[in-house]
């Protein structure tokens, strides 16, 4: 009888099978292909009912999930992400991208938070106010990994993919940052004033950055000296691990940290051989993560199943346009801010609500949420799965018609 982790190996292995099929027969991009097939073969393991598959959904719900995701996934997936952005591109466009990570991403959590309370008051989810913010924090940040490799194929501008990847880089920080302070008020060790939230808030985010500043300053003199690019690559996962662990010792964002590192790290690589290795290296880490984190959260949806309620799944399907929206209104009025100081594209707040993926990053928070509730944790995973379900495979396969028409609409002005 094979254990928890051959099961799991076996089960990993057939899902990427299928999902290197579904990418390659029907031209979907890697994370979409990759979470349709995990759903497949989670909602397969459910209908097979076999007995010793049964054993993989019960062993993932008893993982540490916080020790997992936020000690040792998290950093590595961020830094998979920043690492292909140039830090020169971000700071030609730091204020949209600025009032896009930061502003829009509180705005959104506010916004979200309450439209979920009201919600949940209505179809009568024991949500308190705490619970919707925590939600607001899990499902405001965006993913841009599928939607960077459409935009790349589609041949866009510069700057609409730097603001695109700049913001989901800088959101998934802010998200982080807000979701541990409000986890600490959950959990009773922290102080729910303004201020205190807003000290903590700045605190956190400042310590990260600069942290990630002095690491980047110490891996630059270490890239003076002739490097493999096999080296290059384990430095950049030990400053990585170990520098996102020194963070949260420091109680500061180690999300922060690790997308600053990222950022600062891409230009220190100048081989293009060693540019088109080590990207790759780091493409295929964030696929692979993205591809654990959405089988165990298919697995977990498995094992909650019997103890899913219909109210909740309505719940959870009422509350995808409402996010949609908040989104839209949010990001309508950070670009309008943005507007003052440089004008912005038409239709831009458009393609940025949209193709704003929700995707690993919601998982690896919903599954590392407080439990002190299990009715309350188990609502919280099940409306965070519904709406990335929505988001990646929805939102992922309508953003390539949708950035289309945004591009030839920007192509025939400019002739």
């Amino acid at each position: 009888m094979l254990n928890l982790h051959e099961l799991f190996s076996v089960i990993c292995a057939v899902s990427v099978g299928l999902g290197i099929l579904f990418e390659k027969r029907l031209s979907m991009q890697p994370t979409i292909a990759l979470l349709i097939t995990s759903t497949l073969v989670t909602t397969g393991i459910y209908f097979a009912d076999i007995h010793f598959l049964n054993q993989v959904p019960t062993g993932i719900l008893n993982l540490p999930f916080e020790e997992i995701f936020l000690s040792y996934m998290l950093g590595l997936l961020l830094f998979a992400g920043a690492i292909h952005v140039k830090a020169d591109n971000i700071k030609n466009n730091q204020v949209e991208i600025a009032l896009l990570a930061v502003l829009s991403t509180l705005l959104s959590i506010g916004a979200v938070g309450t439209a979920i309370y009201y919600l949940a008051q209505l179809i009568s989810i024991p949500f308190e106010w705490i619970d919707c913010l925590i939600f607001g924090a899990i499902i405001s940040p965006t993913d841009p990994i599928a939607v960077l490799g459409l935009l790349k194929e589609l041949k866009a501008p510069e700057r609409l993919t730097t603001i695109v990847a700049g913001e989901s880089l800088f959101n998934d920080g802010v998200g982080i940052v807000v979701f541990n302070t409000l986890c600490a008020i959950k959990v009773g060790s922290g102080a729910p004033s303004f201020w205190s939230v807003s000290a903590s808030f700045i605190t956190m985010g400042a310590g990260g950055i600069g942290l990630g500043l002095a690491c980047y300053w110490l891996l630059k003199r270490i890239f003076r000296v002739p490097l493999t690019f096999t080296q290059k690559i384990m430095l950049m996962i030990a400053f990585t691990m170990c520098g996102y662990e020194v963070a949260e010792l420091m109680h500061i964002s180690g999300a922060l940290f690790v997308v600053t590192l990222g950022l600062t790290t891409n230009h220190l690589i100048k081989k293009s051989a060693d540019k088109m290795i080590i990207f790759s290296f780091w493409e295929v880490i964030d696929e692979f993560l993205n591809l654990i984190l959405f089988l165990m959260m298919g697995m977990i949806t498995i094992q909650l199943s019997d103890q899913i309620e219909i109210h909740e799944v309505y719940f959870a399907l009422a509350s995808i346009p409402l996010i949609i929206l908040s989104r839209f209104i949010c990001v309508k009025f950070s670009l309008e801010s943005a507007n003052i100081v440089k004008k912005q594209p038409k239709n831009l707040d458009i393609i940025i609500s949209w193709t704003g993926l929700r995707g690993a990053l919601a998982i690896a928070l919903a599954l590392s949420a407080p439990n002190l509730d299990e009715n309350i944790y188990h609502t919280l995973l099940v409306i965070t799965y519904i709406n990335v379900l929505f988001s990646v495979i929805i939102q992922g396969l309508t953003s390539k018609p949708l950035l289309k028409w945004y591009l030839n609409g920007q192509t025939s002005k400019t002739t």
